[in-house]
């Protein structure tokens, strides 16, 4: 579910972006902390998993 989260907020980010509403320096600055929550979720998922 929190990936899930992770990956709309993610598609709204670039939405916002794409429509005017976030300028491509702040779509820069949040983009890749998105990610690194999604690379950490991802980890999480695995080691709950072993």
């Amino acid at each position: 579910m929190a990936f899930g989260s992770a990956s709309e907020t993610e598609y709204i980010l670039l939405l916002s972006f794409e429509l005017g509403y976030l300028t491509k320096g702040d779509y820069e600055a949040i983009d890749p902390l998105i990610q690194e929550v999604k690379k950490m979720l991802s980890k999480l998922i695995i080691t709950i998993r072993k």
